[in-house]
């Protein structure tokens, strides 16, 4: 299995009550990419609780192939979406890789 792992870190400038319905528009967005591409196998999200910690949200995703992840990574939906996306982040921090099986 593929993994995409994404964490964003939201807009600073924002209010913190923002800031939250953006995360939560975020991942509500990320939910129903899961309902419609097919390619997705795995959908995993979080809104980070550790004040500590640099970034605000992950989004881990699981495919079957790179194959996979590539139409995910072009299909229109997703580039939809990510227009919404570009509004609230400040960063984005990504990693792909294969899981390794034990």
């Amino acid at each position: 299995m593929i993994k995409h792992v994404v964490i964003f870190k939201m807009k600073s400038n924002l209010p913190e009550e923002t800031k939250r319905l953006n995360a939560m528009q975020l991942i509500s967005e990320l939910k129903n990419l899961k309902k419609k591409i097919i390619q997705i196998k795995t959908l995993h999200t979080g809104i980070n609780c550790n004040p500590e910690n640099d970034h605000d949200i992950i989004f881990d995703m699981g495919f079957e192939s790179m194959d996979d992840l590539k139409i995910y990574l072009n299909h229109p939906l997703r580039l939809n979406a990510i227009n919404f996306f570009a509004t609230v982040k400040e960063t984005k921090v990504c990693i792909d890789y294969e899981m390794e099986k034990y």
